[in-house]
């Protein structure tokens, strides 16, 4: 997964564009009705809604391949993008003097946004979860040892996100060394066959 988290990254950003620019223009729509042409100035606020969005989203590293197959930690993080994109599009609005712009075409622009990226993020987290399930990308580890260097070893394969790691079953390390060694040679060749 560590070889494509940057292609990952770039299908979500790309895909978050283009969710923002719909969201845009359906909420324009909704607006004002389709046969209404598009001000000037709206162009210029939805270049800085969608330039906002990707900016806070990678502020916060909501494009992180550890975050995006994460559904709860996105969760956490959409509050801090949402804040931090609503105080930059409220700068813009109040520093272009554009109180013309639609309250209820902004809100809607946001309920939108919202739905379809949580919907997205989900439909992604899952999908991913499904990937994982289906054990194309398995990794089989060996902790020869034990102690707490092993316990720390197996705790830190066990809690990251984006790889699944099988483990062996437990080998003792009450055995007699020369048993040990027996046991330890059988578990690899097992590992071998997979």
């Amino acid at each position: 997964m560590k070889e494509h988290k940057y292609a990952f990254r770039f299908f979500v950003i790309l895909t978050d564009i283009i969710l923002v620019d719909l969201c845009l223009k359906l909420a324009y729509i909704l607006k004002f009705g389709q046969e209404t042409p598009v001000e000037d100035y709206y162009f210029s606020f939805f270049y800085v809604f969608t330039i906002s969005w990707v900016a806070a989203g990678l502020l916060c590293n909501i494009y992180r391949a550890s975050r995006i197959f994460d559904f709860k930690r996105f969760l956490n993080n959409l509050f801090f993008v949402l804040c931090f994109h609503i105080l930059v599009v409220g700068i813009y609005i109040v520093n272009l003097k554009g109180y013309n712009f639609s309250r209820l075409q902004i809100l809607s622009s946001y309920g939108f946004l919202l739905s379809f990226v949580i919907l997205f993020r989900f439909l992604l987290s899952a999908a991913f979860q499904y990937y994982k399930g289906i054990s194309y990308y398995i990794r089989k580890i060996v902790i020869v040892g034990g102690g707490k260097s092993a316990e720390d070893l197996f705790g830190y394969f066990s809690k990251q996100d984006t790889t699944v790691y099988r483990f062996m079953e437990e080998v003792s390390s009450g055995l007699m060394e020369e048993a040990y060694e027996d046991e330890v040679s059988s578990r690899l060749e097992e590992l071998q066959e997979f």
